[in-house]
């Protein structure tokens, strides 16, 4: 079976790459990929995943000196991938609701090739655009692999047959939780150069579709930092931003971070292993991970460490006890941090909505059932119910 599949980011690959080698080695797929990059450094981090992994990439898309605008980058991916031959392709296989991937969404559905939706159902009610990307890509999809319950029956309320859906969490590879050491990440990050009350992991992105919203987001966050720096000995780590409209002025806004009166260190990417070893620090220490990324929505629930999550950006998804949801509101935001400090033991002992046993094997297997079974059914629509066994 020939399958093409898509990235458009470092996070994308790092939650895709367990599902692509289940089924390169447990079911002899032919997994081909297509990336695409706005810097040189997520090339090369997906170059270097990707050969360790020895799966083959089949399409390099260039989206450095592409204007930012997402209609253009969208029209760019698909001006590439419709330069390939996709004659011998069996299936497709796309991500969530980047804008990259919608691109990859259109050329694949419309060539008449059977598409599987990963993380699909999921609502954000955020100021993005990724609600309507998302649904839009489930709208050109065939199978719909979803991560939570919530968003599972987001689909079948929305009449998806459910023959064409499965609930895998997300995917739990056998590399996934291969955590950096303690004695390492505490040597990277400087963990232990101070006796720190808590520590900050900050990963803030942008809310492309409501800017003014974003800088009255972001200046709260600020005046909360600020007080919580005169009250407790902190050490903060900044994540870089995504490519997405409004990342500059994310960039340019938390360096005014450096005023705190705080150990604070900024880092273009932390890579994968790195951001899940802090989390997994906080077994040991208080470990805050605040911001808007999906990922304290996803990743945090696996790890003894609390997610703050402020502002809407994710306010519709499914949370984790250990994940909270506040308003972007200075007070607030100080009083939700200081409730996670002094309860934090009480916070992190909770139950994990995202987690499904062998959720990868399960996803895989899904997808290999369907297709030995149902080659010329699964492209009909999508209330239509798929028989296999």
């Amino acid at each position: 079976m020939k399958i093409i599949v898509f990235t458009g980011s470092r996070a994308e690959l790092f939650l895709q790459l367990p599902l692509w080698v289940v089924l390169k080695k447990k079911y002899k797929a032919s997994i081909n990929v297509i990336i695409s990059y706005s810097d040189i450094e997520t090339k090369l981090l997906m170059e270097e995943n990707l050969k360790n992994e020895k799966l083959e990439i089949l399409k390099k898309i260039n989206l450095i000196d592409v204007d930012n605008s997402h209609s253009v980058r969208i029209s760019r991916v698909l001006s590439e991938i419709n330069k390939l031959n996709f004659d011998t392709f069996r299936l497709g296989m796309v991500f969530a609701d980047r804008y990259e991937s919608f691109g990859f969404a259109i050329a694949i559905s419309q060539i008449g090739l059977p598409l599987i939706h990963i993380e699909a159902g999921d609502i954000t009610m955020g100021g993005t655009f990724d609600d309507n990307v998302r649904h839009s890509i489930s709208a050109l999809s065939s199978l719909f692999i979803t991560t939570n319950e919530k968003a599972q029956n987001h689909l079948l309320k929305n009449d998806i047959n459910s023959s064409r859906i499965i609930n895998c969490g997300i995917f739990t590879g056998e590399n996934y939780f291969k955590i950096i050491s303690d004695t390492e990440i505490i040597n990277k990050y400087h963990l232990k150069d101070k006796n720190y009350d808590f520590i900050v992991v900050f990963t803030y992105h942008p809310l492309s579709s409501f800017i003014e919203g974003q800088i009255k987001e972001l200046n709260q966050i600020h005046k909360a930092f600020k007080n919580l720096s005169e009250r407790f000995n902190m050490r903060i780590i900044i994540t870089g931003v995504n490519a997405d409209i409004g990342g500059k002025y994310v960039s340019k806004f938390v360096m005014k971070f450096k005023s705190f009166n705080a150990d604070v260190s900024f880092h273009s990417t932390l890579g994968a292993k790195n951001y899940l070893a802090l989390m997994n620090y906080g077994k040991n220490e208080k470990v805050l991970v605040i911001g808007n990324s999906s990922s304290i929505v996803k990743e945090v629930p696996f790890f003894k460490c609390v997610g703050v999550l402020i502002g809407g950006r994710q306010k519709g998804r499914q949370l984790a006890k250990n994940t909270i949801q506040i308003d972007a509101d200075s007070i607030m935001i100080t009083r939700c941090i200081d409730n996670c400090i002094f309860n934090y033991e009480k916070i992190i002992s909770q139950d994990n909505p995202y987690y499904v046993k062998n959720s990868v094997n399960k996803a895989a297997e899904f997808i290999h059932k369907i297709f030995s079974a149902n080659t010329n059914e699964i492209i009909k629509n999508i209330y239509h119910e798929l028989k296999y066994e």
